[in-house]
């Protein structure tokens, strides 16, 4: 992307300035419990915000799952940031009561984030049982519907 078209909009320098403060701020001690709460997300949070900081929490939820028996394309197919709305999924998860216990895992994680959802997709790259928790809310005209 040419370098004039970031000094036109003021949301791709808001989000470099967030990629750079990121890689030059140093880590906190690890513990992914210690993420900032919803109250200090900053109120301009949009559909394409980006997070860097969620692909180290990805990575811990990772972690953790591992720690607790669920292994990576045995039970789930994947852990996805959701910049959007500062949180984690876990996609691909091909048995409901293991749907449940990644879901405890992750409110467990993170105590102050809001439970998302367990649904069933069945289409798709990654078919099977989608759990997220996330820091904020989605906003009521981002919850997308199936017209019939």
């Amino acid at each position: 992307m040419p370098l004039h078209y970031l000094r036109k909009s003021s949301d791709m320098l808001h989000w470099l300035k967030q990629i750079l403060l990121h890689k030059t701020t140093p880590r906190s001690g690890g513990d992914c419990k210690q993420r900032p709460s919803a109250s200090s997300k900053d109120s301009r949070r949009d559909s394409f915000g980006f997070s860097a900081e969620l692909f180290e929490v990805r990575n811990d939820v990772i972690a953790h799952l591992t720690d607790c028996g669920f292994d990576w394309l045995t039970h789930y197919s994947s852990v996805d940031p959701a910049h959007d709305v500062f949180g984690i999924e876990v996609c691909g998860i091909r048995d409901h009561d293991d749907a449940e216990k990644i879901l405890e895992i992750l409110v467990g994680m993170f105590p102050d984030w809001h439970p998302g959802c367990l649904c069933y997709k069945d289409y798709g790259v990654e078919p099977g049982f989608k759990v997220r928790v996330s820091r904020d809310r989605d906003r009521p005209y981002e919850s997308w519907e199936t017209a019939e």
